[in-house]
């Protein structure tokens, strides 16, 4: 199945799919140049997918070159919403603000064996997640963000926590911040277990290249690096590999 060229104007989300509540089970799909316009207020999230509430497992296809006028170029969830993506890759994908390709702003996420390729936003191209998120076996490469080329990970009203395993972030670029992983705020927590750390950018700013780990007046997020590898990564200011600002590493 194919959902091509879809778009919402105003007010709602979801330019090619959106879940309000139930169960979707989605295989074998293309999603490519749906849009999502900004409607304001809270409108415009997922360019491709949104999910409110209820589960989406989302398995063996494709998202591509799919816009969001707000967050989630890609796929957007929020609420209570519970998302499982297996064999899936998001390509090109673009939001004008968080999560090119997957902004995951509650609930629960379970993403095994995902690609995250060339997807642009302002924070968190490749994923930002205020959410409980478990990554095992990604590629996350050639994204670009303000801040965040690969992941931008924070806390929003809930503690949030990422779990990452086997997984390679490649060349990303933050044009005003870390290109890599950026970990944030108070009760927030990140674990990064035998995955790559290669060849990412920061431009521009105090953050790092490779990985930021940083705190706010609020408190200190928390950082495991177990077995992570590091390398080759560039930054125009502090940390070419790692900055830990206020953070718990």
């Amino acid at each position: 199945m194919s959902l091509n060229e879809n778009t919402i104007f105003e007010y709602g989300d979801g330019g090619g799919l959106y879940i309000r509540a139930g169960v979707a089970v989605v295989t074998g799909t293309t999603f490519e140049s749906n849009t999502a316009f900004y409607g304001g207020a809270t409108y415009g999230n997922g360019g491709a997918i949104a999910i409110l509430s209820g589960s989406l497992s989302l398995m063996g296809s494709e998202l591509l070159n799919n816009v969001s006028g707000y967050h989630g170029g890609g796929l957007h969830s929020s609420g209570s919403a519970v998302v499982t993506v297996d064999g899936t890759t998001f390509e090109g994908n673009s939001a004008m603000f968080n999560g090119g390709a997957l902004a995951l702003r509650g609930g629960t996420a379970d993403l095994l064996r995902v690609e995250l390729l060339g997807n642009e936003a302002n924070q968190g191209a490749g994923i930002y997640s205020n959410a409980v998120v478990t990554l095992v076996e990604g590629l996350v490469e050639d994204n670009t963000a303000i801040v965040g080329g690969g992941v931008y990970h924070a806390t929003a009203e809930v503690a949030a926590s990422m779990n990452i395993r086997d997984s390679s972030f490649l060349d990303n670029v933050g044009s005003g911040g870390t290109g890599g992983i950026h970990n944030a705020g108070c009760e927030t927590y990140l674990l990064l277990e035998d995955s790559v750390v290669f060849r990412n950018k920061s431009f521009g700013s105090i953050f790092a290249g490779g990985i930021t780990n940083e705190g706010n007046a609020h408190g200190a997020p928390t950082m495991d690096l177990v077995r992570a590898n590091v390398s080759l990564n560039q930054s125009t200011a502090n940390g070419g590999g790692i900055l830990n600002s206020d953070g718990n590493l």
